[in-house]
This record gives C-alpha cells, sequence and structure tokens, in this order.
C-alpha cells in the first residue's frame, strides 16, 4: 500500500520571469503520494490553502487514490511555502515582490513534474476553486501533455462579478489600520482579521446560513463565534497580509483566454510556449481547442463561481465530451472542499467514475449529472394614508395619502407641491423619488417620506451634540424609528390611518414593522426587495463592509476629526459586489453602455463616489447596525431601555421569537416583491414570509430580472415596469 503522507519538497527554478519581474530564487514547493510508475495526477493548491490542506482528496480508498495514482500537489506562489512576499528575501520580499499569473505557476509546475520527477503525461490535472482554475491552465498551456482536467468550483476566467468580490476583502485589508501599504514590521492582524470577516458571507449559500449550518450541530453558539473562529482563524495568524494580497490578486487575473496579458516581460525574452495565442481574447475558441477530457463541477448554490460559468464552458468544449456535474446540495462554494458528507459522495461518485470510464459519451454532446440548480430569470419606505386631516388639502377632496419613510425628519408631496419642489437628499432618497414620480401620484395620494436614524438627516452620530456625537450615539432599532414616524403621522400631521407602507430594502423592512406594531393603523404593505427579518446570511454580508470600515487606517474606532475616506471607500468597495445578480456582471452593465471604460472606474464612481464623500463614517456605521438587528418577531430585544420606562406599546410580544406566528397575525394587505437574483434578500425569504400571511390574502411577485437587489430602486426599465403593474394591481384589487 502507497504512503498517504509525504515531506514537502522544493524545486529551485533559479532566476524565474512571471508576469510582474524576475524572482531571482524562484521555489515552487510540493509533495508527491503513491508509485511514480502509476499515472499521475497533478492537484494544485487553492486560495488560503496549504499542501497539509490537499490530503482531503488522497490517500487509499479516496479520490486521488495513492494504490492506483502518483499524485503531485503544489503550492501557489504566493502562499507562503513556495515563493511569496513573505518568504522572498530582499529586495523582492513583501510589497516589493513581483505579480504572478497562473501561467507562470504552471510553468513552475510543468517544470517540476518533466525535470524533476520525469513524468511524460499527465493523467489528470485537478483542483478546486483556484486549484480549479489551474486545471483549465493546465489542458489550455500543456494540450498535449494533459489528457483529463477536473474542475470542481472553479472557471476558466475570473468573471467580472468574481473579480469585484475579491475587491472587498483586498480593500478591507489595504486600508486597515495596521497594514501600512504592505510595509509593516508585524502582521497586521486587524488588516487578515477584517479579511476574513468581509470573505466569509461568501463561500457558502443563502439556504445553508439559513438553517444556521454555521452553528456546526452546536459546536458554536452563533454567527460571532463562527466568524471568529472559522474565518478570521482562518487567516490569522498563520496567514501573511502580503502572501493573502498577492494570492487574491493572481485569482482576479485568471483568463485561460489571455496567456500572459498582464506581464511585463519583454518580448525578446519570450519562450515558445509564450507566444501569443491564436484565440486571445476569445474565451469559447480557445476551450473549444482543449484535447483533455474535462469534467466540471460547480455547486449550483455557488456565489461566486456559479453554474451558469461552467455551462458556458462545457458548452465550448462539447466537442471533446466534456462532462457538466453540478453539485446539488446548498454548501455554496464549500462543497469542493467536502463540506457535508452528500458533497462528498457526490464528488466521490462522479470523478471516479469520471477515471473508471475514462469520459465515454457520444460525440458532441453535453451530459448533465445530478440535479438542476436554479436560475432565475438602504433605502427607502413608502406609506400611503388616508387621512382625517391633510396639510393644505380640504378632506372631503383628498380620500388618500402616502407616507414614504426613508425618521424623524419628513418630507411630504400632495396637490399643489411637486416633488423637485422638496429640498431632498440625493443620494438617500432617490428611490423613493422615483417610485413618488411612478407610481404613487401626488396628485391622488399626500406622500411623507421620513429619514431614518443614523441617515445624516434625522437624529444621526453626524449631527448630534456632545455627548451623545460620533461613536457615543446610541443604537438605534428599527422599533425606534417606527415609533418615532408614528408620533410624526399622528401628532404632527393628523393621520388617522395609513393606507399603506411601501419600502425598498431597509425602507421594505420597515414597512414590516409598522404591520406588526401597528396593525389596526396599516391597512396595506408593500415590501420591495427587504424582509421581516434580516437573515443570517444578510448579517454575515454586512459584518464585511462593516470590518473594512472599522479596520481602516483613518477611523480611528469612530473618533476621527477628519471624514474616514479610506474606510469609506474601502467599505464601499467590499459593498460593491452583492447588489446586483452574477449575470447582471456577466454581461458587464457595470459598463453603462460605455459611460466606464473598466470595472474600476464603475466603483470608483458608483461605489466610492456615492458613499465618500456623501457619508459619514459613524453614521453608516449605525445604519449597518440597524439593519443587523431587523426581526419583527422580537420587538425591543435589543434595548437596553428599563422596563419601567417601557410604554403599553412596548410590552412583550406573546408571539416573541416565532416569525411566522408573528407575520400571521398581520392585518394589512401585503405586497411582496424580492428580486429573483437578491443575493441578500433572496426570494426563499420572502416565500416564506408571504407563506406565513397566506390567510390575509399576502401577494408574492417576483421581480424577474438579473438586477439583483437594485432592481427594486429601478435599476432597468424592466425592473420599473414590473414593479409598477404589480403595484397598481395591488392597489385596484385591494
Amino acid at each position: 500500500m502507497a504512503a498517504t503522507t509525504s515531506e514537502t519538497k522544493y524545486y529551485h527554478h533559479g532566476r524565474f520571469a512571471v508576469a510582474g519581474g524576475i524572482i531571482p530564487d524562484a521555489i515552487t514547493a510540493y509533495r508527491t503520494y503513491g508509485d511514480p510508475k502509476n499515472p499521475c495526477v497533478v492537484f494544485p493548491t487553492c486560495f488560503g490553502a496549504k499542501l497539509d490542506v490537499q490530503v482531503y482528496l488522497v490517500g487509499p480508498g479516496r479520490i486521488l487514490d495513492t494504490d492506483k495514482y502518483f499524485v503531485v500537489t503544489f503550492a501557489l506562489f504566493s502562499n507562503g511555502e513556495s515563493s511569496s512576499p513573505s518568504n522572498t528575501p530582499a529586495p523582492y520580499n513583501g510589497p516589493n515582490f513581483p505579480a504572478v499569473t497562473y501561467e507562470d505557476n504552471i510553468r513552475a509546475q510543468y517544470a517540476v513534474v518533466t525535470k524533476e520527477l520525469g513524468v511524460k503525461k499527465l493523467f489528470c490535472a485537478i483542483g478546486f476553486s483556484m486549484g480549479g482554475q489551474q486545471a483549465y491552465f493546465w489542458a489550455v498551456m500543456y494540450p498535449d501533455f494533459v489528457e483529463r482536467l477536473v474542475s470542481i468550483c472553479g472557471s476558466a476566467r475570473t468573471s467580472p462579478h468574481n473579480h469585484c468580490f475579491l475587491e472587498g476583502p483586498i480593500a478591507a485589508l489595504t486600508n486597515s489600520v495596521d497594514f501600512k501599504d504592505g510595509h509593516y514590521d508585524k502582521n497586521p492582524e486587524r488588516g487578515v482579521r477584517a479579511f476574513g470577516r468581509v470573505y466569509s458571507s461568501w463561500p457558502h449559500s443563502q439556504a445553508w446560513f439559513r438553517r444556521k449550518a454555521y452553528l456546526r450541530g452546536g459546536h458554536y453558539t452563533d454567527l460571532i463565534s463562527w466568524l471568529r473562529a472559522e474565518w478570521e482563524a482562518r487567516f490569522w495568524p498563520s496567514w501573511d497580509a502580503n502572501d493573502i494580497l498577492y494570492l487574491a490578486r493572481t485569482w482576479q487575473m485568471a483568463d485561460v483566454s489571455r496567456l500572459y496579458a498582464h506581464s511585463v516581460i519583454d518580448p525578446i525574452l519570450h519562450t515558445e510556449e509564450m507566444k501569443t495565442q491564436e484565440t486571445f481574447g476569445d474565451l469559447a475558441a480557445t476551450l473549444a481547442r482543449v484535447k483533455a477530457k474535462a469534467l466540471i463541477m460547480p455547486n449550483q448554490t455557488d456565489l461566486y463561481f456559479p453554474p451558469e460559468d461552467s455551462q458556458a464552458e462545457v458548452e465550448a468544449m462539447k466537442g471533446n465530451n466534456a462532462i457538466l456535474a453540478v453539485i446539488p446540495t446548498d454548501s455554496g462554494h464549500m462543497a469542493g472542499a467536502f463540506e457535508s458528507p452528500e458533497d462528498i459522495q457526490f464528488l466521490t461518485e462522479k470523478i471516479t467514475d469520471f477515471f473508471r470510464k475514462c469520459l465515454i459519451a457520444k460525440l458532441g454532446t453535453i451530459t448533465m449529472v445530478g440535479s438542476p440548480w436554479l436560475v432565475a430569470p438602504f433605502q427607502t419606505l413608502l406609506l400611503l394614508t388616508a387621512c382625517t386631516e391633510t396639510p393644505g388639502i380640504p378632506v372631503s377632496s383628498f380620500r388618500r395619502a402616502m407616507v414614504e419613510d426613508l425618521t424623524a425628519r419628513h418630507t411630504w408631496w400632495g396637490p399643489g407641491r411637486s416633488v423637485t419642489d422638496a429640498q431632498y437628499r440625493e443620494n438617500s432618497n432617490k428611490q423613493a423619488t422615483r417610485l413618488i414620480e411612478q407610481i404613487f401620484d401626488p396628485a391622488r395620494y399626500f406622500v411623507v417620506t421620513f429619514a431614518l436614524f443614523s441617515n445624516g438627516e434625522s437624529s444621526s452620530p453626524s449631527n448630534t451634540p456632545s455627548p451623545h456625537n460620533g461613536p457615543y450615539f446610541p443604537f438605534v432599532a428599527y422599533e425606534d424609528n417606527i415609533r418615532a414616524q408614528y408620533t410624526v403621522l399622528t401628532k404632527k400631521l393628523g393621520i388617522s390611518k395609513v393606507y399603506c407602507v411601501a419600502g425598498f430594502s431597509m425602507g421594505g423592512q420597515q414597512s414590516y414593522y409598522w404591520a406588526v406594531m401597528y396593525p389596526d393603523f396599516v391597512e396595506r404593505l408593500i415590501c420591495i426587495c427587504g424582509s421581516a427579518r434580516t437573515s443570517p446570511h444578510n448579517y454575515c454580508f454586512l459584518e464585511g463592509p462593516i470590518a473594512a470600515l472599522t479596520n481602516s487606517v483613518d477611523f480611528y474606532d469612530g473618533h476621527y476629526t477628519k471624514n474616514a475616506e479610506r474606510g469609506l471607500r474601502a467599505f464601499a468597495r467590499v459593498y460593491s459586489a452583492w447588489p446586483y445578480g452574477q449575470a447582471w456582471f456577466r454581461r458587464k452593465a457595470y459598463l453603462r453602455n460605455g459611460q466606464y471604460s473598466n470595472m474600476n472606474s464603475w466603483l470608483l464612481e458608483e461605489w466610492e463616489g456615492d458613499f465618500y464623500p456623501a457619508w459619514d463614517a459613524n453614521d453608516i456605521l449605525c445604519l449597518a447596525r440597524t439593519w443587523q438587528m431587523g426581526d419583527v418577531s422580537k420587538l425591543y430585544a435589543h434595548s437596553t431601555m428599563d422596563i419601567s420606562l417601557r410604554t403599553e406599546d412596548m410590552k412583550p410580544q406573546e408571539t416573541f421569537g416565532d416569525l411566522a406566528a408573528t407575520l400571521s397575525r398581520v392585518k394589512a394587505k401585503a405586497l411582496v416583491m424580492p428580486n429573483v437574483t437578491d443575493l441578500y434578500f433572496p426570494p426563499e425569504d420572502s416565500a416564506f414570509e408571504v407563506q406565513a400571511m397566506k390567510d390575509n390574502g399576502a401577494i408574492l411577485a417576483v421581480i424577474p430580472t438579473d438586477s439583483g437587489h437594485v432592481g427594486g430602486g429601478f435599476e432597468s426599465e424592466e425592473d420599473k415596469k414590473f414593479i409598477t403593474e404589480q403595484i397598481e394591481t395591488f392597489f385596484k384589487n385591494t
């Protein structure tokens, strides 16, 4: 029986040219398992992995059975084992380390396999995540050498959405207080921990979070303990910050159809294998030339290597009988790392069968294995009210009114006043303006908009005098906002009934709170891309931009004297990959029909420019915390107010903690409109909520576009048309 363990070996390449320059004494770390006479399988590392991690597939009786195969595992450049910023001597140490691409890694691995190990043919290149991407590079760069490729939760090209997602943890790290542009003397703990926290909400699916799998069967007591133990600790203290950064940049540059596109190597030094591709820039044409038999295994719920990308790649390789086997679990990306027994069983069966049958299939067909995946074709709240008295409008001539909730500051529209007359904060209220102009006609409705506490207009950290200013501003829950809004409506405006509460995102969440807290006051609710409870995944996603902001070099724990520009820009960059569907990025909608020349210009203007300088850092932080604590079934659960000071409407709920029971008591007619591609308010959550309100005729209308979350803010004409029609029909029928 072959050995299942191996010591790490180091191959010295000497001076080795890479995309960003030269590594004077480049080293590739690797391990070998099994008999060299057996067919050779290459299994390179993924992001965040050392060689020790690779053994989960390697050994007798495992997928890479060392009694049958000679297995070689490779460490990527920058993983801390092969040449990396952390282990390369000056002058190429730390931030002076040259950029390294997948092409550089594969050339180095090929040298080890052929020159050191004497391998003539590669039975298979297999990998997970970044390892799966390397498998594609192996097959493209050495088509006559590689017989098979298996890519698990990887892709031949890093998609625009994938690239954008990585900008988030990168921004959190590089803007952290202790990163010092990579010139740190001590590994930056805060930056590395922030990186891990930003990353944490991506690898598992929304459904995985929904069933609270992060508790690990009781191993953890809550989400935060899981975040610290499995994500902050995944990177700290074992990973060097510059190593992580360089690995992420390698990942971002991946595209097998653009070999050496990022290289600064002078063309006179290019070897024969580095010549320009005939199919340069054409991914489908590049993959069509792959000679290796291919098994491509995405997970149906992977958020950054979605199955749609794999489907396109397999279609391009159909002439070579490529197989698409979609892992049918809710493990998300981590399915490829054996997250669950179901993942283990599926991967083992499909890969061993692939090896055994050598991909027996009819020429020109694509075999799909496993269950099909679902391919689904901060903000504002609105209230419509029936009132006893409307400012400046006779009751007899005006029967309906609307309130839009954006908390103590309010604006109203009605006959004799146009939307453009209002002094309106564009950044926070633009969704409200669109809804009012397109749907809620001020000639028919009395429209009131409210600003949330902490949005910079109502009481906020940025505008509250000492001693409650800045980081001393108290935590504010949705319940507090709704009580304040109710006071304005009833005491200042004399409203006796709310015709409808309508809101988008955080505004949509507030619409639920209105209906639960004041059931006899609210007649209708419309929730657009929101939820009655902030889900665990939604909460976890928000920990990312929060970590980027609070660990930034200029945040100073909220005690800044000048608004935290780097922190706010990092917050925005982390946030930017979440609001749109993967398909929106896939069609490069971020270019805005030529308004932007590339993704970075879009990120700078539409995301960094939206948060800085318009928003105060403490305001943003307090708003995000309000969002995180959303749960209509647990009113005042986070309140520190003494029981003796609580009013009648603050008494404990009979249905405390039971979301379905709480929603079943809602008296308002409800229209709930999630977007089918929303990554943080997914339609499954809305379906549950509507089911709980079914006895009251609640309606679920899923916005069928790829706009993702911002579809609720009229991202496209299709979004606007769908939302408008649904609301008009809802009003007509109720």
